[in-house]
């Protein structure tokens, strides 16, 4: 044990330096320093930073939290509204802000604080300390000493580029702009400005920002109008890895009803473990069969089949999992255009001044695509550049490698962030970004900083340490098949063994040990206050009623009903058309930005009647069981009148179908008459395949309640 206490430099004030100084706090044994850069704490998620603070996050709100702190006791911010199961970004930025204000003493933070230089002075075991240089608001330079490092700037903080921009850059002036998905105040205004002769925007890289960004390019050009045309600029988004694009909204494993559950909380949920063992952290790399069961499970999820054919037949490229709501109706839709391959140059034609992209496919042909709007790089980030500020000789001690931006050194022991040549630094959510998993690191460096205990065993971190190689080899290689879509994506198993390692008290609640979702907050510390147990125990009562609400009541039918809805259904009626052949009716749900602040998503749909055409607008609020149905002026299409209807969700019965969800139309009517104001016009009923719906049906009903006509719509 140390029996004195210990200084340690914390650099970075996001989620994981955040969970690092208060654990460290925590202990009693430490006197703690943050180094901050900007002038605010948040990382990523502060204002004006690299996210968009209108972002939703794509994990929900019990991953996306720490133990100490549940959502619930957040206090609210902008007109008094509390978070939604995913929250905004600026949510996000409330929650570390309210996280910082209980646990973090505010003298212990230097803003504005600029880590220069960090090196080891080498010492006996014992008085081996940090020699940390600092630029400070006054940019005077500032040395000091602590015994302990703690590195947590963000894996995500130096946007990475293609190698050859730089000089394109330089050496031709591009009529368009060229920026990374981080950029999303100057993204929103090269749409809204757009001008030249191109009418492309191009989306490189298959990553998650890169699905926001065509979904956010795509919505703002569809809300100029009120359907599609082919006059619309171009969104083409190419991706050099196979890509399952999945809902935020997953089906339930009920088999009586159809029923919808949060992405995280399904697939991180303890009970799709063997219940017989404990469960413990897990990597390697991909066989191929591996590769074809994984995605088949994923496509099973998402579609209820093992179909491949939107994937491309290439059995070198690395398989992507991504989690968005919108990306595949939207390209269904026609409004985003997938592209497999590797964009490896841009060039500007003197002819007609615009921007050619010249795009490798998967299987080697070179491919052109001209007239270039503008160009955004979803390529992720340099891991690297964050931590640049560390000495040469500390690098070269945690195996560095400078061709693995994304991987750049080993971190071998405490579950991803310590490497045992460099005992007294540790990395906080590198290899592992989840929220718990940094809690966990932070856990584990305290331990071995106060104990003297380092986990796992020497055999487990040889073996961590010689699949991290064999990453960076297959990272090289032209093969990147073997590569899973997240190297390190045990969250379960890498929670759960952590828990045991470092004798964590659980907060299970009502389930058992091993069932229910994994989330942060089922594991406290023993030593925690009852204030903070409290905050535990809370979260995990709130996230078990709401899987008793999703087995009741299910309060996500709305929502996944009208994700669902977008795009263009058809009908087919006994009219025949001049040709002799029977007319087909149309409805389009076309998505727009809310025209109304108190909305979070809506569509302009407009219905073939046969005779003539129908404009409506539906929208949906975050956390309603309805969806409200205005009538449009197709003239006018951002004026409304008053709502006309509403669709109130109906939970499914024991003797319905397994696949359906039902809904009234219910019509407004003056609040005199007898049915009080709302009238039951017709029955909607929505036939889904997994998470997507195939059809949906509409039965109108009579005064006296009876059906009296049914159009069934589906896909082309």
């Amino acid at each position: 044990m140390l029996d004195d206490t210990k200084t340690v430099a914390v650099v970075g004030a996001g989620p994981g330096g955040l969970i690092a100084a208060k654990t460290l706090l925590h202990s009693g044994r430490f006197k703690v320093t943050i180094f901050e850069k900007t002038t605010t704490i948040g990382g990523l998620w502060a204002p004006g930073n690299l996210i968009n603070p209108q972002m939703r996050t794509n994990l929900c709100q019990f991953t996306n939290s720490f133990s100490g702190l549940s959502w619930e006791n957040v206090t609210p911010h902008r007109n008094g509204d509390s978070a939604m199961i995913y929250p905004f970004a600026w949510q996000v930025n409330e929650y570390l802000q309210q996280f910082y204000h209980r646990y973090i003493p505010d003298d212990i933070v230097r803003f504005s604080t600029i880590v220069t230089r960090a090196e080891l002075v080498i010492g006996d075991e014992k008085n081996s300390q940090w020699r940390i240089s600092t630029s400070g608001p006054s940019k005077k330079d500032e040395t000091h000493l602590f015994d302990f490092l703690v590195v947590a700037p963000g894996c995500f903080s130096h946007a990475r580029m293609p190698t050859w921009l730089p000089s394109f850059q330089e050496e031709t002036r591009s009529p368009c702009p060229i920026l990374h998905s981080t950029q999303h105040q100057e993204i929103a205004d090269m749409i809204h400005n757009k001008s030249g002769t191109g009418s492309k925007f191009l989306i490189v890289g298959g990553s998650h920002s890169g699905c926001d960004i065509a979904v956010d390019i795509a919505l703002q050009i569809l809300s100029r109008t009120h359907r599609h045309s082919q006059d619309d600029p171009e969104i083409s988004f190419l991706s050099s890895r196979k890509m399952v694009t999945l809902p935020n909204l997953l089906r339930t494993d009920d088999q009586n009803h159809c029923g919808f559950e949060p992405a995280d909380l399904k697939m991180y949920n303890r009970s799709n473990l063997p219940s017989d063992r404990e469960a413990s952290f897990t990597y390697s790399l991909f066989s191929p069969e591996v590769v074809q069961n994984t995605t088949k499970m994923l496509l099973g999820l998402k579609s209820g089949g093992d179909n491949t054919l939107d994937l491309p037949e290439v059995d070198t490229m690395q398989l992507n999992a991504v989690i968005n709501s919108s990306f595949s109706q939207m390209v269904q839709y026609g409004a985003v255009k997938t592209l497999y391959g590797t964009l490896n140059s841009l060039q500007v034609s003197s002819k007609a001044d615009q921007v050619i992209a010249t795009i490798e496919t998967v299987h080697g042909q070179q491919k052109e695509v001209d007239g270039i709007a503008g160009v955004i790089f979803a390529t992720g980030f340099d891991a690297s550049a964050s931590i640049s500020f560390l000495s040469t000789d500390v690098k070269k001690a945690m195996g560095w490698d400078e061709q693995n931006p994304a991987l750049p050194m080993v971190l071998d022991t405490s579950f991803l962030s310590q490497n045992m040549n460099v005992p007294n630094l540790a990395v906080i959510g590198f290899a592992a970004q989840f929220w718990g998993a940094m809690e966990m690191q932070a856990r584990a460096a305290t331990q071995a900083w106060t104990k003297g205990m380092f986990v796992p065993d020497e055999t487990e971190r040889k073996s961590v340490a010689k699949y991290w190689e064999e990453i960076r080899q297959v990272s090289k290689s032209n093969d990147r098949s073997p590569l899973s879509p997240n190297p390190f994506a045990d969250y379960m198993g890498l929670m759960e063994q952590a828990a045991r390692e470092l004798d964590l008290e659980r907060v299970d609640g009502s389930w058992g040990s091993k069932e229910g979702a994994i989330i942060p907050a089922r594991y406290v510390d023993r030593s925690s206050t009852a204030a903070e147990k409290q905050e535990a125990t809370q979260q995990i009562k709130r996230l078990q009623d709401l899987r008793l609400s999703i087995e009741n009541t299910n309060p996500f039918l709305a929502k996944a009903v009208f994700s669902a809805l977008l795009g263009t259904w058809y009908a087919t009626t006994e009219e025949t058309n001049d040709q002799g052949r029977f007319r087909r009716r149309e409805f389009r749900f076309h998505p727009r930005i809310p025209t109304d602040i108190g909305y979070d998503y809506e569509y302009y749909a407009s219905e073939d009647c046969l005779h003539d055409e129908e404009h409506m607008v539906f929208r949906f609020t975050e956390g309603s069981n309805h969806v409200t149905i205005w009538k449009a002026d197709p003239d006018h299409h951002a004026t409304l009148g008053d709502p006309a209807a509403k669709l109130d969700f109906i939970f499914p019965t024991d003797d319905g179908d397994n696949n359906y969800v039902n809904a009234r139309l219910l019509r407004f009517t003056p609040p005199n008459q007898a049915d009080g104001g709302l009238r039951h016009a017709a029955n909607w009923g929505f036939e889904f395949v997994a998470t997507e719906l195939k059809k949906f049906s509409v039965k109108m009903l009579s005064d006296d309640g009876q059906e009296r006509s049914i159009v069934t719509w589906a896909r082309a």
